[in-house]
C-alpha cells in the first residue's frame, strides 16, 4: 500500500471554496483520518468556472463539469494529491487521467423545501430552485401550479 502523505507533510485536497466544499473536504479528511490517524489534510482552494459566473445558469455555461474542471486541474498540475467533488457535480464520463478512489457513503438524498409544504402554497406561488429537474417538475407536483424562479448564486462562503 502506498503511503497518502509522509510523516510531518499534509496531503492537499483540491475543494471549491463554498462552504458545503469546505464541509465536504473536512468530513473526507476526517474519514481518511479514521484509517491514518496522524494525517493531515490541507485544502487547496480553487476558484471554478461556475463559482466565477454564478450570476449565469449552469445549463448556460457548461453544464456538468462547470464546478469540476478546475478542481481536477489541481490534481493534473500537481498542486493536490486529491479532489474532493460532489458527485450532483460530476460529469458522466470520468477524466482519462483520475480516477474516482473513494465515494464516503451518502447522506439523505432527499429534497428540502423550506418554509411551507408543497400542499400548503398558495396557486401561484414561487419556488426557486436551480436544479433543471426540480424546475421541471415544481409545477406540476402543485394544486393550482407554481411559478419556478432560479436563485441568484450558490451556497455561500
Amino acid at each position: 500500500m502506498t503511503a497518502v502523505a509522509g510523516p510531518g507533510t499534509a496531503l492537499p485536497a483540491a475543494t471549491r471554496g463554498s462552504a458545503l466544499a469546505r464541509w465536504q473536504t473536512g468530513h473526507v479528511a476526517d474519514l481518511l483520518r479514521r484509517v491514518h490517524p496522524s494525517l493531515s489534510v490541507e485544502a487547496v482552494v480553487v476558484e471554478t468556472t461556475g463559482d466565477q459566473r454564478a450570476d449565469v445558469p449552469i445549463w448556460e455555461i457548461g453544464g456538468k463539469g462547470v464546478f469540476v474542471k478546475e478542481v481536477q486541474g489541481a490534481v493534473l498540475d500537481g498542486r493536490a494529491r486529491i479532489a474532493v467533488h460532489s458527485g450532483k457535480d460530476m460529469p458522466s464520463a470520468p477524466h482519462p487521467e483520475l480516477v474516482v478512489a473513494a465515494v464516503p457513503p451518502r447522506g439523505d438524498p432527499r429534497d428540502v423545501l423550506v418554509g411551507a409544504t408543497l400542499a400548503g402554497l398558495a396557486p401561484g406561488a414561487m419556488v426557486a430552485t436551480g436544479s433543471v429537474r426540480r424546475r421541471g417538475g415544481t409545477p406540476r407536483s402543485c394544486r393550482g401550479g407554481v411559478r419556478v424562479a432560479r436563485p441568484c448564486g450558490a451556497c455561500p462562503r
